[in-house]
């Protein structure tokens, strides 16, 4: 039986020392440039490395010219080698090496398999070059919370975060610099790490919150007029004003004025507990609320009692139907659901 592609001991040694040789190692670092050029642009996705491999296979077996198997591209690989090796000669440490003309045909296949194998290798490092840089600049993470859920996320720093219903937070999976930055839009509840080197930034619609390690709640709903922060425990800068424990920040977000009052803690953090303060609210400021928290809309019809002003305490446990029933004792008014829209309408 005839044996194809066969390759002898003594052309497997051949091979080595052309690849080896300073000719070959810069033909194969010269070629796998080339390919990477190729591929680069595929990269700036998740990188495949199988479809690679395949890809280049194909490419290679396709192509069967030039460095590897054309036989008619002499005058490429002279320029590579000097002396084409499939020719006959190739150049060796200084010397001249004549190959068996029946030798030729295996050895180009030979050549053909240890290349393939090193172009594979030396864009595996690349892609791997590429994929630490790629893992080295920070990636910014966005997370939004939706009505009706509370959730509680552990930052890069330890720092813990609840956020409230329908709310965001925006910030990098690594934190870098002199700062540890995030970003709000709604309410949150932190509890940041101690960090004496790298304050913890908050930007809040028109606030900006400095923290080196407190606990502090934080509201910028963007449909709401006004900005607050609240702070726990610790201490916390609000655009350049100090507040002691206790103390709440109310920054107007079109004025950004800002008014500094003292506050129940226990009250504007409830809603970590599931509990709901109402403390000299406006029935569309409760409505807007209680839509976030039981993820439904909430319309107010009639306009004479959007600006009616309400206090309460209401637990976990109740239903959006319980607590509607008991500020209906205070304000007169009919209700009825849209379900095509999710929708409560009050009239």
């Amino acid at each position: 039986m005839k044996r194809k592609h066969w390759v002898t001991p003594e052309e497997q040694n051949t091979v080595s020392e052309w690849i080896a040789s300073e000719q070959g190692r810069q033909a194969i670092e010269s070629d796998a440039e080339r390919k990477w050029e190729e591929y680069q642009e595929e990269y700036t996705q998740p990188f495949d490395h199988a479809k690679l491999f395949m890809k280049l296979k194909r490419r290679i077996n396709a192509r069967r010219g030039g460095f590897w198997t054309d036989r008619k591209g002499l005058h490429e690989e002279n320029q590579l080698h000097g002396e084409s090796l499939l020719h006959g000669k190739s150049l060796l440490h200084g010397k001249s090496l004549r190959i068996p003309k029946g030798f030729r045909r295996p050895l180009r296949y030979a050549m053909e398999t240890a290349a393939a194998i090193l172009i594979t290798f030396s864009i595996s490092l690349l892609i791997k070059e590429k994929e630490i840089v790629h893992q080295d600049v920070p990636q910014l993470v966005e997370i939004y919370n939706p009505k009706g859920v509370r959730t509680t996320i552990t930052l890069p720093d330890s720092s813990k975060v609840m956020l409230n219903a329908d709310t965001k937070l925006s910030y990098t999976d690594k934190f870098e610099g002199k700062t540890r930055s995030v970003t709000i839009v709604g309410e949150a509840f932190f509890e940041v790490a101690k960090d004496a080197s790298r304050p913890f930034v908050v930007v809040a619609h028109s606030a900006t919150l400095t923290v080196l390690g407190t606990t502090f709640n934080v509201r910028a709903y963007p449909e709401e007029p006004q900005t607050q922060a609240t702070l726990i425990e610790g201490a916390l800068q609000v655009n350049n004003r100090l507040l002691a424990p206790g103390e709440q920040i109310v920054i107007d977000n079109i004025s950004k004025t800002s008014t500094l009052q003292e506050v129940n803690p226990e009250v504007i953090v409830g809603w970590t507990k599931g509990e709901l303060y109402f403390h000299s609210m406006t029935f569309a400021e409760i409505a807007s609320i209680l839509g976030r928290k039981f993820s439904i809309n909430i319309h107010i019809v009639n306009t004479s009692i959007q600006e009616k002003v309400l206090n309460g305490k209401f637990t976990n446990e109740e239903s959006l139907e319980q607590i509607l029933n008991v500020i209906q004792k205070s304000i007169r008014f009919t209700r009825r659901y849209e379900q095509e829209n999710n929708t409560l309408i009050i009239e």
